[in-house]
């Protein structure tokens, strides 16, 4: 019991810090649009070569299943 009450404190203890630190968080800068574009860039550049990827994969798996149906 006296581990459970332990437990249960420390947890309440951890609960309190977390709220102080949130409360105290200085709030994220507003970001340079260099930055913002540039981070459009490389996740468009990101999107493009999943999509191929994914086209690729696609169309690997039609070809498997093609050969498969045909047997």
């Amino acid at each position: 019991m006296e581990m459970m009450n332990r437990a249960i404190d420390g947890a309440a203890l951890f609960k309190d810090m977390m709220q102080k630190v949130e409360a105290g968080a200085v709030p994220a800068a507003p970001a340079d649009p260099e930055v913002a574009a540039w981070n459009a860039e490389v996740d468009r550049a990101r999107a493009e070569k999943l999509e191929r990827r994914m086209k690729a994969s696609d169309s690997a798996l039609r070809a498997e299943l093609a050969k498969a149906s045909q047997r």
